[in-house]
């Protein structure tokens, strides 16, 4: 008796092209950061031998010490000892942030293919893990999700720029169909042209292992263009820091002065304000919207007040303004939005009345999530008590920016489209009218009669088969006799003449249709 054998199904595991590079490009994007700290660390050390500032540890603790620095750019609180009293700063230096996520999108898209990110993501984490582990009184948590959330945003950013590479290689190889519709000088026009080529202007394809995401084209440039503005936001926020710094740069140099710091502990120190210059841009914005910021108790800097009082040592601190600029500040920032919103809805515009639309709301969508990021970002503390408390109030800054610099910019956006514009006008027109009618009905307005139009040959010629055909409304429809109306066309070489048959409609006994009016159409010899 035959008997099977029962197959067996066997799972084949296979890794994107390039996936070993990426592993190995993760790796090294976690260590890079964390072996140039410790570089800074040793020399600062060395050099800083008879700093009071600084006591004598071992290389263990040195390390460490070094470690939870490193782990600050992961949001990890940083723990530190001064004259004897242990500190907590939670206020996130995510300059360094920034900096971690440049690198590992750097190194992964030099190394990787189109797919293989994802795989240096998965070294990443747990690479920075192995490092954190080795690392006593550190939050080991804590420092997993940041290093999760860092290597999914650097690995979106190393699959874009992959992409980019990869187009532009392709489209210096062929020239791409885009070319031809650049001449035109319309932004909706160029992308009705790029539609007629069958290119959705903006759309973008994610790689994701085997397979893809499509992204479209209205999602993909309204995210470009939302971190574009936000970027263009802080670099608003660090020209006012850099000008805050030179009017002031006497009292901060005094403060540093103050600092028992030599040329390379000013280095040092410089690199540390660099660290948190993202966040110190995020502030001078907030000052800008008017709700402020504070340095601890009793102390608020904004555009309309400021209140001084104790401050931490820290030169920039010393910048922090004390000028009352008023409601122009807020002036400033509503024109601003106002010229970006002119931008995105001119230079950006889109064909379709939809896709303009959504891809307006999702830059509002983008700047808003952003916003609110930034800001919960830029708040923390720098010790106990009385420096519980440091940076903006988040939900009201994010409430400010949303109202005076996204709503505006978006709402002119939307508004210089002219089929929005159009759309507007009917509705108003239908309100109107509307409105009318119903205080006609309720005796409110009297309905005008309508002015007669200026009569012409062909009306008068209408007017006189109305009445031959109106002397015959009171009759039955059976009785009434079928009349007929010879309308002739103008300009007509064919001499051909259409019947107009006026009367009882005739029905055929197939035919459960009926028609009142019945064109004919006769051929005249010429002659």
């Amino acid at each position: 008796m035959p008997t099977s054998t029962p197959r067996r199904r066997e799972i084949v595991l296979r890794l994107p092209d390039g996936a070993k590079r990426a592993v190995a490009a993760g790796i090294g994007a976690a260590l890079i950061p964390w072996l140039v700290i410790q570089i800074i660390g040793v020399i600062t050390v060395t050099t800083q031998s008879g700093n009071p500032w600084l006591v004598d540890i071992s290389l263990g603790q040195q390390v460490a010490a070094l470690t939870s620095v490193w782990a600050g750019g992961f949001f990890v609180p940083l723990r530190v000892e001064a004259l004897g009293t242990p500190l907590t700063i939670t206020l996130a230096p995510w300059g360094l942030t920034l900096a971690y996520v440049w690198v590992f999108a750097r190194l992964v898209a030099r190394k990787a293919r189109p797919g293989a990110p994802w795989c240096g993501w998965v070294s990443y984490v747990v690479t920075v893990a192995a490092v954190g582990a080795m690392t006593p009184n550190l939050a080991l948590g804590r420092l997993c999700l940041g290093a999760l959330a860092l290597g999914c945003l650097g690995a979106i950013a190393a699959a874009v720029r992959i992409r980019r590479r990869v187009r532009v290689a392709s489209s210096v190889a062929a020239p791409s169909v885009e070319s031809s519709a650049s001449r035109f000088s319309s932004a909706s026009q160029r992308d009705r042209d790029l539609l007629d080529l069958g290119i959705d202007q903006g759309s973008w394809t994610l790689p994701l292992g085997q397979g893809r995401i499509h992204v479209p084209g209205w999602l993909g440039q309204g995210i470009s263009l939302g971190l574009r503005i936000l970027a263009g936001f802080g670099i608003c926020g660090v020209v006012l820091i850099v000008a805050a710094v030179a009017l002031s740069f006497d009292e901060v140099n005094g403060v540093r002065d103050l600092l028992p710091v030599d040329t390379w502990g000013t280095i040092v120190l410089v690199l540390a304000h660099l660290a948190y210059l993202p966040m110190l841009a995020a502030w001078a914005y907030a000052w800008v919207l008017g709700v402020g910021y504070t340095l601890g108790d009793s102390t608020h800097f904004s555009a309309f007040d400021a209140q001084s009082g104790p401050i931490p040592a820290v030169p920039v601190f010393v910048a922090a303004p004390d000028i009352h600029v008023g409601w122009w500040a807020i002036v400033i920032v509503v024109a601003l939005a106002l010229l970006i919103g002119a931008w995105l809805g001119g230079t950006h515009q889109r064909y379709r009345v939809k896709t303009h639309v959504l891809q307006v709301l999702t830059v509002a969508v983008t700047m808003g999530v952003g916003l609110a990021v930034v800001f919960r970002l830029s708040v923390g503390s720098l010790g106990e008590e009385r420096l519980a408390i440091v940076g903006v109030d988040w939900t009201r800054a994010w409430g400010a920016a949303m109202v005076e610099s996204v709503v505006p910019g978006c709402v002119l956006a939307l508004l210089m489209h002219p089929g929005i514009r159009a759309a507007i006008a009917r509705g108003c027109r239908a309100c109107v009218s509307g409105a009318h009618r119903g205080a006609s009905r309720l005796g409110i307005v009297s309905t005008p009669p309508a002015a007669a139009p200026a009569a012409t040959d062909s009306d008068e010629q209408t007017e006189s088969e109305g009445e031959a055909s109106s002397q015959s409304a009171d009759e039955p429809p059976s009785d009434r006799p079928a009349r007929i109306a010879r309308v002739e066309r103008n300009g007509d070489e064919t001499g051909r003449r259409t019947r107009l048959r006026v009367g009882t409609p005739e029905r055929s006994a197939d035919d459960t249709r009926t028609s009142p009016v019945t064109f004919v159409e006769e051929a005249d010899e010429e002659g």
